[in-house]
């Protein structure tokens, strides 16, 4: 599983993106995102058996695999990463494009997913579990976040 360490040292180093345009969003697997900016591109997976995120240099094309890859291209493409960040202690990734948009990566073993969140009403998700479309966002948390 992707431990909070691990989840810390990809924080550290994505903080460089900070403050920088997205450039392109694809989706290249079902659970997995990869955002391009012009400082490199940021890989983020929520796969149950192999959750990551980290920079490389893949520029992945294609069109979007689902409704929620489709909606976080449009929704996110041309925005800027205003902050990127972990809430202590936690096995999420919380990236803020402002304007109320939020990309919420959790890391919590075979719960792992992605939520695409306007104004804390999740919009998408790239599986199910949790909530859902329409429903406020509630991070995961307690002792649940932290097997």
């Amino acid at each position: 599983p992707f431990a909070a360490f691990g989840l810390s040292v990809a924080r550290e180093e994505a903080a460089g993106l900070g403050g920088t345009e997205l450039l392109d969003v694809r989706q290249t697997r079902p659970w997995e995102l990869v955002l391009g900016f012009a400082g490199g591109s940021l890989l983020l997976s929520a796969d149950p058996e192999n959750p990551a995120a980290y920079l490389t240099s893949r520029r992945p094309t294609g069109p979007p695999l689902s409704s929620f890859g489709g909606r976080s291209v449009r929704a996110l493409r041309g925005r800027v990463l205003e902050r990127l960040d972990q809430p202590e202690g936690d096995r999420t990734l919380v990236l803020d494009f402002g304007s109320g948009w939020r990309l919420y990566v959790e890391f919590i073993g075979p719960k792992a997913n992605l939520r695409l969140v306007l104004d804390g009403v999740v919009e998408e998700t790239a599986r199910t579990g949790g909530p859902g479309a329409g429903e406020p966002y509630v991070p995961p948390g307690g002792a649940f976040a932290r097997r």
